[in-house]
């Protein structure tokens, strides 16, 4: 059995995103970025300071809560930071 620690706050806006993108992916067929583009975004997102959490695949945003590892693989998504995104 896997144990997954999640923030509770990401909850409601996870389940949004997932929701968002299979749509996407189910209406338009896929939209994700090359495995080096993503292993790109990810480099960068696992040196910034609003990352939650040490574990590759349950790391999140601090900033918009989403799960780094999905994330980091849609081709419309961005870094949050504004005005100057990382990514």
């Amino acid at each position: 059995m896997i144990s997954v620690k999640i923030h509770w706050r990401a909850l409601p806006f996870a389940a949004k995103a997932i929701a968002r993108k299979l749509w996407a992916i189910i209406t338009f067929g896929t939209l994700l970025v090359p495995k080096e583009e993503r292993d790109n975004r990810l480099a960068i997102c696992d040196k910034c300071e609003h990352k939650i959490g040490s574990e590759s695949s349950t790391s999140q945003c601090g900033i918009c809560l989403c799960f780094l590892s999905l994330k980091t693989r849609f081709k419309d998504e961005v870094c949050p930071l504004r005005p100057n995104p990382k990514w």
